[in-house]
């Protein structure tokens, strides 16, 4: 007991002087933070003091802003924060532009809004700048004015009612306890009706709360450099970067996101060109298909935080937006095609000790109004039966889409496990028979 009881203080010490977590203590430095465009959407992320170059996508909106503040490495996520509650100090002036040695533009401070919203088959992220910025938030803040005046008359008229209803109540429960009547009384009750309350706006998903700053930085593919100068005309120590504009590899091409049945939870992505999808047959497929294109995978990973870290030897393909109003063509091994369409559908877990989820047609479901659909997605019954499906997605008007052409093919149940049962056992019968037989020869 005696020496349980040591152990347990040594560890109990030990725990709190192992050494703290390796917090760098905060430093000053001058960082540009990056609203940048990556293909789809757009990344924040801030440059460090060992930042040296910035990436980004050629003919693509992408905005900077010049601040001085604190930053500090946060061991446990592995990353650098940054502290602007104690210093944030925001350069005015230009951002200048150079190309090997030679100033080509210089860049005032541009205003923008940064805009989501929730489109049929996606979410998606829109910028305005200049006027038609002002105007999106003009009509976004009256929007927000009027609800918040209209949630503060009902919350009054909600006050009033329900101060008179208690006042109705107490006068009844008194007028009962007398022997008097209260007809009256309780149809005034009955006649009130608490107004309906106001819902807020519901166009944006991330609204545009205000009107941002930066200098709009969009240039064609090459190699720049870039500096900051105030407006009485000095050039910003540690404002000096080097800026590279790249291309996307290939033209745009279609990824498929694959969803099993039985595996709504554990999706994969068919990502090449002419590739073959080998299946079991043993459950049905979900079907979302999507413009994607193909970069440069440590461009585009500086693209979306400077600090991350990519392959310059590799490439990736990387999803752009679900294709809209499209079709997916199959073909069946005897020759015979037909045409599936994108259809809403609604995911619901299985009740009881079953687990696992159920893909539903929505409009066959009866949901609330505001519950949205699960996903729009291709439904693609599989038949074990049926060894090969060629497919391809077409447009609205029934072409044929480049680069969306896919094979499913299903495989056979494997029936060799007597085959691989002997295989495995014949080698350890054949080391057992070489042990006796030296073992024999000994004697």
């Amino acid at each position: 007991m005696k020496k349980l009881s040591v152990i347990i203080i040594l560890i109990f010490f030990g725990f709190f002087t192992l050494p703290a977590a390796d917090l760098s203590v905060p430093e000053e430095h001058v960082s540009y933070s990056i609203l940048a465009f990556n293909g789809r959407d757009y990344s924040y992320s801030f440059t460090i003091e060992d930042t040296e170059i910035l990436y980004f996508i050629e003919g693509q909106d992408n905005f900077l802003s010049l601040s001085k503040s604190l930053f500090y490495f946060w061991p446990i996520t592995n990353e650098w924060k940054v502290d602007n509650e104690h210093l944030n100090y925001s350069y005015m002036g230009f951002l200048e532009i150079l190309k090997k040695g030679e100033l080509i533009d210089q860049i005032d401070v541009s205003k923008y809004v940064l805009f989501a919203i929730d489109e049929e088959y996606e979410v998606k992220w829109y910028i305005e700048k200049g006027d038609a910025a002002k105007d999106i938030y003009s009509e976004y803040k009256a929007e927000m004015d009027r609800y918040w005046n209209e949630t503060t008359v009902y919350n009054k008229k909600v006050l009033e009612l329900t101060d008179y209803r208690d006042t109705l109540i107490k006068k009844i429960e008194e007028m009962n306890k007398n022997g008097r009547g209260t007809v009256n009384l309780i149809d005034q009750l009955n006649g009130i009706v608490f107004p309906k309350q106001p819902l807020p706006p519901d166009k944006y998903i991330s609204p545009p709360h205000d009107i941002l700053e930066g200098y709009l930085v969009n240039l064609p593919a090459g190699e720049y450099d870039i500096r900051f100068k105030t407006e009485d005309g000095f050039i910003v120590e540690g404002s000096e970067k080097k800026v590279v504009i790249y291309k996307k590899n290939t033209e745009t091409s279609v990824g498929y996101e694959i969803i099993p049945e039985n595996k709504w939870t554990r999706s994969v992505v068919s990502d090449r060109p002419e590739s073959v999808i080998y299946l079991d047959g043993s459950t049905d497929l979900y079907l979302q298909c999507f413009y994607q294109d193909q970069y440069n995978d440590f461009f585009h990973s500086k693209t979306l935080n400077v600090t991350d870290k990519g392959n310059p030897e590799s490439m990736k393909w990387f999803r752009v937006m679900q294709i809209e109003n499209a079709g997916i063509e199959l073909k069946y091994e005897n020759g015979s095609y037909t045409t599936i369409n994108a259809e809403p559908f609604i995911v619901e877990q299985k009740e009881g000790s079953s687990l696992g989820y159920s893909i539903l047609p929505y409009k066959s479901r009866e949901v609330e109004s505001h519950v949205e659909p699960s996903l729009i997605a291709f439904h693609l019954p599989l038949d074990k039966d049926v060894k090969k499906i060629q497919f391809h997605a077409v447009d609205e008007n029934g072409n044929i889409i480049r680069n969306s052409y896919r094979q499913v093919r299903v495989l056979s149940a494997y029936r060799g496990g007597i085959i691989s049962l002997v295989l495995i056992i014949l080698p350890m019968l054949l080391y057992v028979l070489i042990i006796i037989r030296y073992r024999y020869f000994r004697k």
